[in-house]
């Protein structure tokens, strides 16, 4: 059986349903995340695959898909290394219903220019197809010069690949509400790509 379940799961490959690429610039432009400042991007999963209802005669998958982590880069490198420094992040419908933050940390120990962070999932989270998700980081950093940075993505959104205008970002204080940034044109996003596989 558990031959069995390992070759479903290799079947599975990963899918990423969320990319606002790599920072453009090494020393690129972002957003500080601190004790007092959450910071958030929303997007939207891809529609339900075409694989969901084949021809007759033709297994099908389900619509779903299975958060497999989260990719995103920190500038790091101005932090002190003997600092205990740690994200959380966190994956929600919406930004704007009060849930539980993740219990797990993500230590800072990589000091860099462009620092690559990974997040897995505490438990299984199932992504709906054509629905929007906000991902979101905090830190425990406080002094101003020792804090960690976001850095944007490379991909600029307007109109003509984000009609919806689902791609957005916001900030939180850690008293106050979110604030979502203006939807301009050919606006950028923090650096952040999301893996998934379509449930077998």
């Amino acid at each position: 059986m558990k031959f069995l379940a390992a070759l479903v799961h290799a079947a599975a490959a990963s899918e990423l349903v969320f990319d606002s690429l790599a920072p453009l610039y090494l020393w690129g432009t972002g957003t500080t995340i601190s004790k007092d400042k959450s910071v958030g991007v929303q997007f939207r999963t891809p529609p339900a695959s075409s694989a969901c209802n084949p021809a007759p005669g033709i297994r099908s998958i389900s619509c779903s898909l299975a958060l497999e982590y989260v990719n995103f880069t920190l500038r790091t490198i101005h932090i002190p290394t003997n600092v205990e420094l740690w994200l959380q992040a966190d994956l929600f419908p919406s930004v704007y219903v009060p849930q539980p933050r993740s219990s797990s940390r993500i230590p800072i120990r990589t000091f860099a220019r462009q620092a690559k962070f990974q997040w897995f999932p505490d438990s299984p989270i199932v992504l709906a197809p054509d629905t929007k998700y906000w991902f979101t980081v905090h830190s425990n950093g406080e002094p101003k010069d020792e804090l960690p940075i976001w850095l944007d993505g490379a991909k600029k959104f307007s109109t003509a690949n984000d009609p919806s205008l689902d791609v957005a970002q916001a900030t939180k204080t850690e008293l106050g509400p979110w604030h979502v940034l203006p939807l301009s044109q050919n606006r950028t996003v923090p650096s952040l790509q999301v893996y998934a596989q379509y449930i077998v």
